[in-house]
Formats: C-alpha cells, structure tokens, sequence
C-alpha cells in the first residue's frame, strides 16, 4: 500500500498573493506536485515541462509548492517563467513538509505524482526530465 499524503492536504499555504490556502479540496484529483524554489536551478529546468503538462489537460493537476519564500517574490518569478499552472508557497513548514512526504533531507526539486486516493504512486527527487514527468504521469492512469 503506498504511502498517503495527508500532510499535503493538511498543509497550511499561501497563495502567491499571500492568501491562505490548501490542497484539502483537489483530494480525488490526480496532481503532479512539484516542490521548488526560485533559487534552485534545477527547478528553473523543469518548470518549462511542467507548464507544457499543465496545458495538454490530461485530467491532471500541476500544482507548484515553493519551499519558503516571500509570496510576492513567488509572484515576480512566476511571471518571469511563465508559470502558467497553480501555485502555492509553504512559508515557515515547508521543510517538514517534504520531509513528512517522504525527502528525509528536504532537497529540491522534489516532484510528487497524488492518485485519485490521495495516495503517493510516484515520485522524483532531483531535476525532472520529460521522461521522469511523463512516467509519472503514466503511474497516474
């Protein structure tokens, strides 16, 4: 049995307005959760991929989880980048959020695919490749 992601839907976040947010009411959506920050290079890397997931519309949610930073800043970069999928910023948690979904040492990038169930059917930790997103997206079916 896979692991749940109940701290992902637990989570406190913000919007990159700065807004209080959650993931509790995309439970029973199939998402791809990509962990990121605007300093990690790999992650500047695989945000193109992941904008070309977000508009095939394959009945799959890309959901972006900066780790940590200012939403105004998130708001800055997802301009610059084009970011054209949903994002989120974990502030002061974000770190034990990626550990209690399975990143013992907190690294970014860190890419989760959520089945219908709320369960963990995949999962990447470093740079995502379209083949890496696209075996997740795969795992999801």
């Amino acid at each position: 049995e896979p692991p749940g992601a109940e701290a992902l839907f637990a989570a406190k976040l913000l919007t990159p307005d700065g807004v209080a947010a959650s993931l509790a009411a995309s439970r029973g959506r199939p998402m791809i959760v990509n962990f990121w920050a605007s300093w990690c290079t790999p992650c500047r890397e695989e945000i193109p991929e992941l904008v070309r997931a977000h508009e095939a519309r394959r009945g799959v949610d890309i959901v972006g989880i900066d780790i940590g930073e200012e939403p105004a800043a998130v708001r800055e970069f997802m301009r610059a980048y084009e970011m054209s999928y949903r994002v989120l910023v974990a502030r002061d948690d974000g770190l034990e959020l990626l550990v209690a979904l399975g990143n013992p040492h907190a690294n970014l990038p860190y890419t989760l695919a959520i089945d219908r169930r709320g369960r963990i059917a995949g999962r990447r930790l470093g740079v995502l490749t379209r083949a890496h997103l696209d075996a997740l997206l795969e795992s999801l079916r």
